[in-house]
């Protein structure tokens, strides 16, 4: 984790690298214990609320679990200090080896799928997310009264990959923008875009921006 310091400017300065749990897993990907923290934070009730997602060995074709963790907003640095949520049991244990660790049957997680986007919108809290990432074409929300869930999945938007000015591209990483007021009362969404070949961005770097879209909230 990178601790930055924000002048008067706006501009950030580098001040330290400081450890983050570490899951104790080496060459085991696709199992819960090799969970990869930052996919997403929110710092909500005195707490910081961290979405992470266990890596597939590269195989998009791999359902990528989300799991969460959480840490009281001034012990962040302190690995400790974290918890984390085993959705199984309901509690938050101290060690990511106390989930279960079956990659089959992810009892422990959140959503069965790798979320991109977290917010917390009208007391509710709202999750995003791209099953199959850029071979998908459906977004979906997730919605719970908790960060703990249990979710509600509903169909947000369609953002299917495609071809554009002569030049394929795919769609991933959903974000949602709720502090963004806009005049149809909707909320603001934005779908990343990249060439489906890296010498399709390279050539076109409009294909690589993303695309934003107003939607509905559940």
């Amino acid at each position: 984790m990178f601790r930055y310091a924000i002048g008067a400017d706006g501009q950030l300065t580098l001040e330290a690298v400081v450890a983050t749990p570490s899951t104790g897993v080496t060459g085991k990907r696709g199992v819960p214990a090799s969970v990869q923290w930052a996919g997403e934070a929110v710092v909500d009730g005195g707490f910081v609320y961290v979405f992470g997602h266990v890596e597939a060995d590269g195989n998009p074709y791999v359902v990528h679990y989300t799991y969460l963790a959480r840490v009281p907003t001034g012990q962040v640095e302190v690995p400790s200090a974290w918890r984390f949520w085993a959705a199984s049991t309901g509690q938050w244990v101290t060690q990511v080896s106390q989930w279960n660790t079956d990659p089959a049957n992810q009892g422990d997680a959140i959503v069965s799928s790798q979320v991109s986007s977290a917010n917390v919108v009208g007391g509710r809290w709202v999750l995003l997310h791209k099953p199959w990432n850029g071979f998908g074409s459906t977004v979906y929300a997730e919605t719970a009264t908790a960060p703990t869930g249990p979710y509600t999945r509903t169909a947000l938007f369609e953002s299917p990959a495609g071809t554009w000015r002569g030049r394929e591209y795919v769609t991933y990483c959903p974000q949602l923008h709720p502090e963004q007021q806009l005049a149809s009362g909707k909320t603001l969404a934005s779908i990343a875009w990249n060439g489906k070949t890296l010498a399709d961005t390279m050539a076109d770097a409009d294909l690589y921006k993303p695309r934003f879209v107003e939607v509905v909230l559940p």
